[in-house]
C-alpha cells in the first residue's frame, strides 16, 4: 500500500491512478490523518470470474456444475404462488405437508 499526501495526489493524480490501475491502494492522509483509500475497481470480466472461480474450486470452496439448469427452476411454484396470495401462511404451510402424504 502506497501513502500519499493529498497535496501530491491533487498535483499528481494521473501518476497515483496509473498505480492504482496496476492493482496498487493508495492511502491518503490530510496532515498524518489517514482520510480516504483510493483502491483499484474489481472487474467481473468473464476470464476474471473464470479464475476466481477456478481459484475456489481448488481450495474446494465450491464445485462447478457440469450441466444447465432447467428453465423451471427459476419458475415460481404453484405452491409458491398460492403461499404468496394466502393470508394465512402457517395454513398453506400445513395444507401443503398433508398433500405431500
Amino acid at each position: 500500500m502506497k501513502r500519499a499526501s493529498v497535496t501530491d495526489v491533487k498535483n499528481k493524480l494521473s501518476e497515483f491512478l496509473g498505480f492504482v490501475k496496476q492493482g496498487e491502494t493508495i492511502r491518503v492522509y490530510d496532515r498524518s490523518t489517514p482520510v480516504a483509500d483510493i483502491v483499484p475497481i474489481a472487474s467481473l470480466e468473464k476470464r476474471d470470474l473464470d479464475l476466481r472461480l477456478e481459484e475456489l474450486e481448488s481450495r474446494g470452496v465450491l464445485r462447478r456444475g457440469h450441466k444447465s439448469l432447467p428453465a423451471s427452476f427459476f419458475s415460481v411454484t404453484e405452491a409458491e404462488s398460492r403461499a404468496k396470495n394466502s393470508s394465512d401462511v402457517l395454513q398453506q404451510l400445513l395444507a401443503d405437508r398433508r398433500s405431500a402424504r
